[in-house]
């Protein structure tokens, strides 16, 4: 893995940094998307992304992002 700074988000990832993960749901990626995104945010960003991927998993009937 090729290592990335993101000075402006803080992050950094190691090259020997091996992550593997069998299951990765729509709420976790939209966690993901509001701890990268959401600053600065006001709550309504929050509540109608929520809204947005609550609808998607009754439209899929699951919320497994990794079986798509």
């Amino acid at each position: 893995m090729e290592m990335i700074y993101a000075k402006e988000l803080g992050l950094t990832v190691l090259p020997d940094a091996n992550i593997k993960v069998d299951t990765f749901s729509l709420f976790d990626a939209l966690a993901l998307n509001h701890r990268l995104c959401g600053t600065g945010m006001i709550g309504l960003f929050f509540e109608s992304s929520e809204h947005s991927i609550c609808c998607l998993i009754k439209c899929l009937a699951h919320d497994s992002l990794t079986s798509l």
